[in-house]
């Protein structure tokens, strides 16, 4: 059974459904995964294209933005029994070049059969707990008659670290989990009763977007997202003032139905979360 198939722009955190993970230590002497080249390979999405991400390694995110040249080809059965994967990866893309008689590498096949974005088993060269932080626990691998170039990098590139921090405000999954358990956003203050906001009537779906009117008890700032289960299109930012109504539209990630996930923060620090069905 496939696995939960992903949309492109979620296909990241490989281990939720059928997926293969490529790990190479070029110089086999990485302490953690900072100096290594990692990437979750999908064999299909929504899209019906193979998708990859690299994934905490020396360069995380998109292949197109983080190794550009990056190739992958997939095949399905059909029915479906498996799928075959081949990809190329760009040499510039590894954080230094191969030693030949000290690289490790390690190769994991992630396999679902659910369709609840749970990872069920894995298969792998090494499989020790934790094995994908450890690169020294990774199958060491030869390149016979490889010789590195007389200027071959022997010392990794330093980490490219993404350094925009996710606010929970602008997090679909956060803005759920924080409706349901009454927890504020982050941890932080919520917002005392009376100065929050409340959606009056019921959102609807017209010409591509959703329509909902918004009502605050205070300043502040409002986040809205159309989605479905904690998956959500861009967000629409606007700025409320006390007492005010303020018809907000977001762009429809759907036909008919799904969820308006809100976010709202006030001038001083408080947060509210609401998920509002639409019809």
């Amino acid at each position: 059974m496939l696995g939960t198939v992903l949309t492109e722009a979620d296909a990241k955190r490989h281990w939720r459904t059928d997926s293969v993970e490529i790990a190479i230590d070029p110089l086999g002497t990485a302490a953690n995964t900072s100096a290594t080249f990692k990437v979750g390979v999908f064999p299909t999405t929504q899209e019906g294209n193979p998708a990859a991400y690299r994934d905490a390694d020396a360069f995380q995110g998109p292949v197109a933005e983080t190794a550009p040249g990056f190739e992958v080809a997939s095949t399905l059965t059909e029915p479906y029994t498996g799928y075959v994967i081949e990809t190329l990866i760009p040499y510039d893309a590894l954080p230094a070049d191969i030693d030949p008689a000290n690289a490790a590498m390690n190769i994991f096949i992630y396999d679902s059969d659910t369709e609840d974005l749970t990872g069920q088993s894995r298969l792998g060269w090494s499989v020790y707990n934790g094995v994908q932080g450890d690169p020294y626990r990774w199958g060491k691998t030869s390149f016979e008659g490889y010789t590195p170039p007389s200027d071959a990098r022997t010392e990794p590139a330093a980490p490219r670290m993404p350094l925009d921090v996710a606010l929970s405000t602008l997090s679909p999954q956060s803005i759920a989990q924080s409706a349901m358990d009454g927890v504020g956003l982050a941890g932080r203050p919520s917002v005392a009763e009376g100065e929050g906001i409340t959606v009056a009537g019921d959102p609807v779906i017209e010409n591509g977007q959703v329509t909902l009117d918004v009502e605050s008890g205070s300043e502040g700032t409002v986040n809205v997202f159309h989605g479905a289960d904690g998956v959500a299109g861009a967000p629409v930012t606007v700025q409320v003032a006390p007492g005010s109504t303020t018809t907000i539209e977001v762009p429809a990630e759907m036909d008919s139905g799904g969820v308006v996930y809100i976010s709202f923060e006030t001038a001083d620090g408080t947060v509210q979360a609401l998920t509002v069905p639409v019809s």
